[in-house]
């Protein structure tokens, strides 16, 4: 079984790289829900290699959102962009996820203030939405498509000052610039503050059973494939293992005990910058997972979930050290350092293939060290 686990490591390491290291926006987001209506992430249907986020409604009263942060100035948002696949689309069969904008006059503005100003009367608070429907025509189920704020057919956006007159509605770059006309803005927006972004789910009568997914969030430098961190692999690792015991066999108990205290002990925070980096402390994190991989490896004839955890360690010592690789040729560091880097993960590419995989955890080990040095 253990001869398909270069595969199964390879489409980790292609996971968890493609979430990118460093954003211009402030990067993060969290689920909103009301009544019946569902958000949250899904491997069902996916873009990006494994996981989306899955909106859904059932009646006219829930709510699904996907939340994003916001903080900086409208005019500053030069990308906006995402992902649906549409699997329900309501009453009338005209909707998907659609985005909107809260924005607020003043800085440092919380999405509770945005509310409690709004409900208050305050002339402060701003508030753009667009829905594909207005621009693209109703969506093609069971297709991935992508919305685009600012793409050759960009959204066309309403918001309270506007009428209701959604197909000849501005673009962003209108209201950002203060192009729009001024029935629909009265003034420019680009100086106003995001409070947050929504890509979101329902609003009254025809948002009965509605179903999309959603990928792929661009906002600038900001890149969302919903995939879980390094550190949150880890974590779900040793949940996986945990709920495997007992097995009915002592030995492969043991060995799987002594597992999870390894990388629990991995998980220490003074080794983390954040979920996909480590500190320069992080030469223990590979240790430790050297240690659980081994223990692992001694169960010959294990529940499937073994070789599932050995490819998802394995990938994630993979993932620390390229990441570190690549920050040291974005910097342009020593060569000769990136060059022993590069050839430590060849080797573990080699020993990933002969079924060696806690030897690959040393190399992995090694080229992120030489990657630090450079």
């Amino acid at each position: 079984m253990r001869k398909i686990l270069m595969t199964s490591i390879t489409l980790f390491l292609t996971c968890i790289l493609g979430m990118g290291v460093t954003w211009a926006y402030p990067p993060g987001y969290s689920f909103e829900q009301t009544g019946t209506g569902f958000a949250d992430l899904s491997t069902a249907q996916a873009l990006s290699p494994n996981t989306s986020a899955k909106l859904a409604t059932v009646t006219t009263d829930d709510r699904a959102a996907i939340v994003f942060n916001g903080g900086p100035q409208l005019s500053t948002i030069n990308q906006l962009s995402y992902s649906t696949y549409t699997v329900r689309a309501g009453t009338y069969g005209q909707l998907t996820a659609w985005v909107s904008i809260y924005l607020h006059a003043q800085p440092g503005k919380s999405y509770d203030d945005w509310v409690t100003d709004y409900l208050g009367g305050s002339s402060d608070v701003f508030y753009i939405q667009a829905e594909p429907i207005y621009t693209t025509g109703n969506p093609v189920l069971n297709t991935w498509e992508t919305q685009d704020a600012f793409g050759g057919t960009p959204l066309k956006w309403v918001g309270l000052e506007s009428p209701d007159a959604p197909y000849s509605a501005p673009t962003l770059s209108d209201y950002i610039s203060g192009a729009a006309s001024p029935t629909y803005a009265s003034q420019a927006y680009g100086s106003l503050y995001v409070v947050a972004i929504k890509i979101r789910m329902g609003y009254g009568g025809p948002w009965v059973d509605t179903l999309a997914y959603v990928d792929n969030v661009t906002i600038n430098d900001y890149f969302e494939t919903f995939e879980p961190s390094s550190f949150e692999l880890k974590q779900q690792v040793n949940l996986d293992l945990l709920a495997l015991l007992p097995t009915g066999d002592d030995k492969t108990d043991k060995s799987i005990n002594k597992a999870v205290d390894s990388i629990n002990k991995s998980l220490n925070p003074t080794y983390w910058v954040d979920g996909n980096q480590l500190s320069s402390g992080g030469k223990k994190v590979f240790d430790e997972e050297k240690k659980a991989v081994k223990q692992l490896m001694k169960i010959k004839a294990g529940p499937a979930e073994v070789d599932d955890a050995i490819a998802t360690l394995v990938a994630i010592d993979g993932s620390l050290a390229q990441i570190a690789l690549d920050e040291a040729i974005a910097g342009s560091g020593d060569p000769s350092y990136i060059s022993k880097a590069e050839s430590e993960m060849a080797k573990a590419d080699d020993e990933i293939a002969k079924g060696k995989f806690d030897k690959a955890i040393d190399h992995y080990k090694k080229a992120w060290e030489n990657a630090l040095k450079a």
